[in-house]
């Protein structure tokens, strides 16, 4: 998993800050590495985001499977979440448990039996075993244990220089309008002095043409 893609709406509870955006630029290059750890579905972590919406924990470092929401060709994870919410649907992240006979445990006889058959089943098929684990704010957690890695200088940097690009942009536009305004002008001007020019033209050869015709009048007379 790559902190590039990263965009994520987080409120930093303890450290006090309001909720922000966060992407790559807001962690200190020192903490990345680090911020991996927290994250889901990457090779240093021992947490996965599965399709289904479940958070699993499993041994650091474990691929991806099929299942998890970056899929990968590995063995998909048994979601224990998922079997026990057929037999109590009542059943929520937030009162999940890795200890999955504690959590087996609040369901009926039979509905216990069932849900440990199914369970068995997933392992037969080859499903890697996994444990419930609740729903994560990995980042939040994150800047929380570690707020000095948060940064907004090159968040501020970034849009400082996106206002410029837009103004700068602003600019060429209204320096082209006028550019266009100008060539609009000297066409119209172009224009008027070809209609003088051609009206003095037409007038001199009127001009000249009755000049003529007077000439010939005298001459015969």
């Amino acid at each position: 998993m790559s902190l590039r893609t990263l965009t994520e709406r987080i409120s930093l509870t303890k450290t006090k800050m309001p909720a922000v955006t966060v992407t790559m630029e807001n962690i200190d290059p020192h903490y990345r590495s680090e911020a991996l750890t927290y994250a889901p579905c990457n090779q240093q972590s021992q947490f996965h985001k599965l399709k289904c919406g479940h958070t699993v924990r499993t041994n650091p470092g474990a691929p991806c499977g099929r299942n998890c929401s970056i899929a990968d060709p590995e063995d998909s994870f048994i979601c224990h979440m998922c079997i026990i919410l057929i037999y109590d649907p009542s059943l929520t992240e937030d009162n999940c448990s890795s200890n999955i006979r504690y959590m087996l445990g609040d369901l009926g006889r039979w509905q216990m039996a069932d849900a440990e058959e199914d369970i068995a089943e997933q392992m037969a098929k080859g499903l890697r075993p996994s444990d419930p684990a609740k729903a994560q704010d990995w980042l939040g957690d994150f800047f929380n244990e570690y707020g000095d890695a948060y940064t907004e200088k090159k968040v501020e940097k970034k849009m400082v220089e996106k206002k410029m690009v837009e103004k700068q942009k602003v600019e060429k536009q209204k320096v082209e309008k006028q550019k266009q305004k100008q060539k609009q002008k000297q066409k119209k001007r172009k224009r008027v002095l070809e209609d003088r020019r051609s009206i003095l033209s037409e007038n001199a050869v009127r001009n000249d043409r009755e000049g003529r015709t007077l000439s010939g009048k005298r001459q015969r007379v």
